[in-house]
């Protein structure tokens, strides 16, 4: 799985794997950002009036599964077409400036973390929390810290969607 962060100028648009998307808001994370979380816009009407989101569905709800208006999680994990806001996406490019201070320019090996980026967990997000010298070295290198760059550019540009 992969993200794709879209903004107003396309040229500036980023695509991340599943791992890199999460080493940067953890790096973000762990370099001051503090999430507002995403707003989703893209609800349909359904046949009671209810406003739902056709493409999200959650298997474990009583209700059938569908995301209703106001449930929205703010999570910034699926491609929904949810909008990290401007302020957001500016704190955010803020705490990523912060962290291309320390990443140095040549490339480090990173130490072995528990479960890697394969898992999508709240396990793996404590790990990476805990573990600054493996984002830092996650992203080490001038192609990482080029990507970090990149990004900073989009969210400094004002408010974003994940898709």
């Amino acid at each position: 799985m992969g993200y794709s962060i879209c903004g107003a100028d396309e040229d500036k648009d980023q695509s991340l794997n599943i791992c890199s998307w999460r080493a940067l808001l953890i790096l973000a994370y762990s370099f001051g950002w503090k999430p507002k979380g995403t707003v989703f816009y893209c609800w349909q009407v359904n046949k009671t009036g209810e406003k739902i989101h056709p493409l999200y569905v959650d298997e474990n709800r009583k209700d059938g599964g569908w995301v209703k208006d106001g449930d929205w999680s703010g999570t910034y994990f699926t491609n929904d077409w949810q909008e990290i806001t401007a302020e957001d996406a500016h704190n955010l490019a803020k705490a990523l400036k912060r962290a291309l201070l320390i990443i140095p320019d040549e490339g480090v090996n990173a130490p072995e973390l528990p479960q890697g980026c394969r898992e999508s967990s709240d396990d793996e997000i404590h790990a990476l929390l805990d573990n600054r010298e493996y984002l830092i070295s996650f992203w080490s290198g001038l192609a990482g810290k080029q990507k970090i760059g990149d990004c900073i550019e989009l969210f400094k540009s004002g408010s974003c969607n994940i898709a």
